[in-house]
């Protein structure tokens, strides 16, 4: 019985060492004992460069490896080696410790390029669309085409600083020729007072003594050179002095039935034909040729003898005839008529009686005007605000036994420019009135009923029309020397 015991232990402690054994051997395959030479199993091992790894042993007693520049290793204590990749290949590490021989077989690839992020960066730093930027073998390559060598040397730099290796291809796109400077042409434009010299092909002088408009015409032309020559301004001007303009208005009250009567129409006058206000009056050529060619022309001044006529007549009045002279850029205002008291309520807190003030209102014939001389020192821009009131009693008001009369008024405001000595017209401020007037036979025509068959009453309506004429001149030595001269002989006074 023992003999069976005995052998039924054995047999099922063998058994037990053969599972052990195959557990064993499949947790070896599967990690990565590839292969047994010998009766040696060989490890197969995977690394990157770089990279180190410790491997446990027992009690070593010597170790090898077949490549070492590919890995290498380091005994760290009788237990433990560091192996170190170094480069990529393949190479096989020998153990021997109390266990026997141990065999690793190395394979060693390269890490993971970190080009591609490296290139992504160069181009989101550069943000040059027409710059290329791409990476072979570890080199950074530019290539492209750019307008300047700086912007060249820009995306340089800035690859240089992601990596050390850097191939410049970008090539700078050739300048294109600059068109020669027309210098007679740009002294034919600000003539002879203006000295324009080219230094350079690309410096331009301009030297001389300027007006307000020669300096200002100086300046564009500069401006329009731009960035395509260098310009020398040598051009001095002298202390500006506003200019003054005289400004001759008349405004005239016409009877809007005399003016059907001598053909008068309100218009714009023009080589085409009439247009609609405001109007400016002067010699209009009316054919194929300029008037300096003999061409026809339509003359106007038969509009001031109708004026006049209609004046002589008692078929027009003239409210105003002022005469305004204004420095430019400022506003002059001129006041033909008079003020009207206009009584003003004003309540105090804590009084017993209210407070009365007075108000001065304008009425009359009114003018503010103001003028600029334009550049060319020929035309003005005028800005005009005439205005006429006068006195209605029929729409007067009454308080506290006080009649305020009502303000009857007609006014205009326009701006234009228009040449020197040229007249503005502005017409077509319409005012109706109607008149009714009894004519009675004494003390029968105030009869009631029976009275009515005594006298005759007539109603009329009429029509005015409120003309203004504007006519602005530039004044200059010559004319204000003329003007003097001519009111020193009106008094006896001139030679």
């Amino acid at each position: 019985m023992k003999t069976k015991l005995y052998f039924a232990q054995q047999m099922a402690y063998r058994v037990a060492l053969a599972v052990l054994a195959a557990v064993l051997l499949a947790a070896l395959s599967s990690s990565g004992w590839a292969q047994e030479t010998n009766g040696v199993s060989t490890i197969e091992k995977p690394m990157q460069v770089g990279a180190s790894e410790v491997l446990d042993f027992q009690g070593i007693e010597r170790a090898a490896v077949s490549e070492p520049d590919v890995v290498d290793y380091v005994v760290l204590s009788a237990r433990q080696i560091m192996l170190t990749a170094r480069k990529p290949g393949e190479s096989d590490l020998y153990v021997w410790d109390k266990k026997g021989e141990h065999r690793f077989h190395v394979v060693v690839t390269a890490p993971p390029s970190p080009m591609p992020e490296i290139v992504s960066k160069i181009k989101e730093t550069i943000a040059d669309p027409a710059i290329k930027v791409s990476a072979h073998n570890g080199v950074i390559i530019l290539e492209g085409e750019v307008d300047t060598a700086h912007a060249a040397d820009r995306a340089a730099v800035i690859a240089r600083a992601y990596a050390p290796e850097v191939e410049n291809l970008i090539q700078v796109k050739a300048e294109a020729e600059k068109p020669a400077l027309d210098v007679a042409a740009i002294q034919s434009a600000l003539g002879p007072n203006i000295e324009v010299t080219a230094l350079t092909p690309d410096t331009l002088l301009f030297e001389g003594t300027a007006t307000p408009e020669q300096k200002a015409r100086v300046d564009q032309i500069i401006r329009a050179l731009g960035d395509r020559v260098a310009v020398v301004d040598m051009v001095s001007a002298p202390a500006y002095k506003p200019r003054q303009i005289l400004v001759h208005v008349k405004v005239v009250d016409v009877d809007k039935s005399a003016l059907r009567e001598v053909g008068i129409d309100w218009g714009g006058l023009d080589a085409i034909g009439v247009h609609d206000q405001p109007i400016l009056f002067g010699e209009v050529s009316t054919g194929p040729y300029a008037l300096d060619e003999a061409g026809p022309i339509r003359r106007l001044e038969a509009l001031s003898a109708r004026l006049k006529a209609l004046v002589t007549n008692n078929r027009a009045r003239i409210l105003a005839e002022p005469n305004l002279l204004v420095v430019e850029g400022e506003t002059a205002e001129i006041l033909v008529g008079g003020e009207i008291p206009i009584p003003v309520v004003q309540t105090v807190a804590g009084a017993a009686a209210a407070a009365v003030t007075v108000e001065w209102k304008e009425f009359g014939v009114k003018l503010a005007i103001k003028g600029n001389v334009g550049v060319d020192g020929k035309s003005i821009d005028l800005d005009v605000t005439p205005e006429v009131s006068s006195l209605d009693w029929v729409n007067a008001v009454t308080f506290s036994n006080i009649t305020v009369p009502a303000l009857r008024t007609r006014r205009a405001h326009t701006v234009l420019h228009m040449n020197d000595g040229q007249t503005l017209v502005i017409g077509g401020l319409y005012q109706v009135e109607w008149s009714k007037s009894v004519r009675k036979i004494p003390l029968l025509g105030d009869l009631p009923i029976l009275g009515e068959l005594f006298k005759s009453t007539r109603k009329e309506r009429r029509e005015t029309e409120l003309v203004i004429l504007v006519t602005p001149k530039i004044v200059t030595e010559a004319s204000a020397a003329a003007r003097t001269e001519a009111a020193l002989e009106n008094i006896g006074e001139g030679e």
